[in-house]
């Protein structure tokens, strides 16, 4: 693994299939991507179809390869980048959701969200596992900084494909 990279910075927010990335040095952008999680076929809504034993058999053999992927693409940063300063894991308002195969059953149109928070876990407990220091900030608090913060996040990803506002916020994570 490269050396320590004291001023490298990773931020990241959940979504259906994995992560989207920030890694900072300092002001500067090193890359941003997606850590991949999954093949994004939804495996909470094809639990939803299954018999209760089965489903939670399934959702749990899906989290742990989640869980792989997500340490996986962590161990690839850190050989490209160092070990971090700091991995911002951003939280959401969903958070309270702690049985995500009851929550899919019962919110059919739940599911996307159920699949993101799931995404989050599994990142979570790979970032844990990496033994990397884990902030997790307010998704909520961020996007009330992203007017705020506009010009800079124009700069930092100036050259780059538009920035989404998932990139926007894993930025603003990172920086802290």
């Amino acid at each position: 693994m490269a050396g320590d990279m004291r001023g490298c910075t990773l931020g990241l927010r959940a979504q259906r299939g994995g992560p989207v990335f920030v890694a900072l040095a300092g002001p500067a952008l090193l890359a941003a991507g997606v850590i991949a999680c999954d093949d994004d076929d939804g495996p909470y809504g094809q639990a939803r179809q299954m018999p209760e034993t089965a489903a939670r058999a399934f959702v749990a053999a899906v989290a742990a390869s989640q869980q792989a992927w997500a340490q996986a693409g962590l161990a690839e940063l850190i050989d490209r980048f160092g070990l971090p300063a700091r991995v911002a894991l951003i939280a959401n308002r969903a958070t309270w959701v702690t049985d995500l195969l009851a929550h899919a059953r019962g919110w059919a149109d739940h599911v996307p969200v159920v699949e993101a928070l799931a995404v989050r876990a599994a990142t979570r407990a790979a970032i844990l596992a990496l033994g990397l220091p884990l902030a997790e900030p307010d998704e909520t608090t961020l996007a009330g900084r992203l007017a705020a913060e506009a010009d800079w996040l124009r700069g930092l990803g100036q050259g780059q494909r538009p920035w989404t506002r998932k990139e926007k916020l894993a930025a603003l994570a990172a920086a802290g």
